[in-house]
C-alpha cells in the first residue's frame, strides 16, 4: 500500500490498522487507535526525544507519585506531554496530560 503524497505534510501524519474478518475487527494499535495511534515525523521534523526519566526503585502503597523527566524537540517547540499508567493486571491504560507549564524543555 501507498499512500498519497498530498497525505504526507510537516509535521508528519497520524495512522493506524484495522481489520476485519467479516466477523470481528482487530486494529494496531489495538486499544482506541483512533486516539493512541502512530505517527510519523516529516523531515525536517524529527520526533521529541527524551533526555531523562529515572524511575524510582520502589514506592509505598496509597502514597502519590512525582513522575519526572525531559525532553527535546530540535526543530519544533514540544506543545504537549503525556504519562500513560496502569495497575499491575489492569488492561487499559489511563492517561495524564501535563500543564504546559511542567513541560521542561
Amino acid at each position: 500500500m501507498t499512500l498519497p503524497k498530498n497525505a504526507i505534510t510537516e509535521p508528519g501524519i497520524e495512522i493506524y490498522f484495522e481489520a476485519h474478518d467479516g466477523v470481528s475487527t482487530a486494529t494496531l494499535p489495538k486499544t482506541d487507535p483512533q486516539n493512541h495511534l502512530f505517527f510519523i515525523a516529516v523531515v525536517p521534523n524529527y520526533a521529541p526525544i527524551f533526555l531523562s526519566h529515572t524511575p524510582p526503585k520502589n514506592i509505598e502503597k496509597n502514597t502519590h507519585l512525582t513522575i519526572k523527566f525531559s525532553a527535546y524537540d530540535q526543530t519544533r517547540k514540544i506543545i504537549s506531554a503525556k504519562v500513560f499508567y496502569k495497575k499491575y493486571g489492569d488492561l487499559l491504560y489511563e492517561e495524564k496530560i501535563l500543564p504546559s507549564g511542567d513541560i521542561q524543555i
